[in-house]
């Protein structure tokens, strides 16, 4: 029951870490698009 407790721990740190690492990924995104959106003058400098 304890390693099967460690594994279902392990399995939902995961799923969360994972929810986390889409969320940060979505807000870059957004904070990116808002960036360009506000500067449309600027050159790309890529």
């Amino acid at each position: 029951m304890g390693a099967f407790g460690v594994a279902f721990a392990l399995e939902q740190g995961q799923i969360v870490a994972a929810m986390l690492l889409s969320a940060l990924l979505v807000a870059l995104i957004l904070a990116a698009a808002a960036l360009l959106a506000r500067c449309p003058g600027k050159p790309n400098p890529g």
